[in-house]
């Protein structure tokens, strides 16, 4: 097990003490959404807070921002 996966792993325990529990909820924004497109985000986050458990949440006002954005770029190639 590497450095970085122990760090981790304590700071998900300490977490842990303070009432975070399992599926962990993972908050994204629009710009993280956007800056990785071509990345398997929840696979990574899996992987680095050691779980298969995680439930990603997203707020509706970025989801209007995504839309916005989505509306615009489809205007445009029009």
């Amino acid at each position: 097990m590497g450095k970085r996966t122990k760090q981790y792993k304590r700071l998900m325990r300490q977490f842990e003490h303070l009432g975070f529990r399992q599926p962990y909820q993972l908050l994204m924004t629009s710009d993280i959404i956007l800056d990785t497109l071509k990345l398997e985000l929840i696979t990574l986050f899996e992987k680095a807070l050691s779980t298969k458990d995680l439930k990603p949440m997203i707020t509706q006002c970025c989801i209007v921002c995504l839309f916005s954005l989505w509306l615009s770029r489809t205007v445009l190639t029009w």
